[in-house]
């Protein structure tokens, strides 16, 4: 089962609709939608960040192929490898123009 597919899952499990749970976090159901079509990879970094806390499902869960709850005690909140791994991640996949990375240290 693909992570879009196991997303859907999860959220039907909570919510009503697709379209309740969607108005809950305040994306629009074209987004999520968007989503499953396509895939998650090409989603924004905020809106990602949306639907996994609303789930309590844990991020970092995504790169196992299984989606997992976030067994954290500090919800809403998002390490910094996190983030710097969505960003690095939208310019090397989702970037259609040549890549030239400073020596930055992470």
């Amino acid at each position: 089962m693909t992570i879009e597919e196991q997303l859907k899952n999860e959220i039907l499990n909570n919510y009503k609709s697709i379209r309740a749970f969607t108005q809950k976090i305040d994306i629009p159901y074209s987004t999520l939608d968007t989503i499953f079509k396509r895939g998650i990879g090409g989603a924004g970094v905020n809106t990602v960040l949306k639907i996994f806390n609303e789930l309590s499902l844990d991020i970092e869960s995504i790169d196992k192929g299984v989606l997992t709850p976030n067994n954290s005690n500090n919800t809403g909140s998002v390490s910094p490898s996190v983030i710097r791994s969505c960003i690095v991640f939208k310019i090397v996949f989702l970037s259609t123009e040549p890549i030239a990375f400073p020596p930055v240290p992470f």
